[in-house]
């Protein structure tokens, strides 16, 4: 996907990173045909990061409603969560649709979580999206 004049979004501003998934802002998905994630891992002691993409059929759904989030899965039904030491990662997604074409997901965002050694370790979170 061509990023040049394409919206984009700052989910998650560079922050430390933690030992528990903390989910970025939302990003609305309406009119979007695809996304890409950038993740942004500036390494402090930490070894690695996982990232989870997820997702919400609701529209009000806000950030901080982690009950109302449901994880991105592989086709057999488990969980993705890359875990990584690049200091630079893209996720592109498309939104999940019905087999009459409604859209799923309505919202979607990045979940971040450190491994080991939590000191001074950032991360931030940009979608760029290409609507139709």
């Amino acid at each position: 996907m061509a990023t040049k004049n394409l919206p984009k979004d700052t989910l998650r501003a560079s922050a430390i990173l933690t030992n528990a998934y903390v989910g970025s802002s939302s990003l609305n998905m309406d009119n979007v045909d695809d996304v890409a994630f950038w993740v942004h891992f500036t390494k402090g002691s930490l070894t690695s990061y996982e990232v989870k993409v997820q997702f919400s059929p609701d529209p009000s759904t806000t950030a901080d409603a982690s009950s109302s989030w449901g994880d991105m899965v592989e086709a057999d039904g488990t969980v993705w969560i890359g875990s990584y030491t690049d200091t630079e990662l893209t996720v592109c997604i498309r939104p999940v649709l019905t087999g009459g074409g409604h859209v799923v997901a309505r919202k979607a965002r990045v979940a971040v979580n450190g491994t080991g050694t939590l000191t001074s370790s950032l991360c931030d979170v940009v979608a760029v999206r290409r609507v139709g």
